[in-house]
């Protein structure tokens, strides 16, 4: 993720393409980008725990 996000700022093209693991795809401006967090795949557990 980090290099495909270096190579999007620095090629020229003007996005970001993005892929989820559902295949839709994000198209982001670069120029919008303000910080990109890169983290795990784990998911949150939601609710109540106890």
């Amino acid at each position: 993720m980090a290099e495909q996000a270096q190579a999007s700022l620095t090629s020229g093209t003007g996005f970001l393409r993005l892929t989820d693991d559902k295949g839709k795809v994000y198209l982001v401006p670069v120029a919008g980008i303000a910080y990109i967090e890169i983290g795990s795949d784990e998911s949150r557990r939601i609710g109540f725990v106890g």
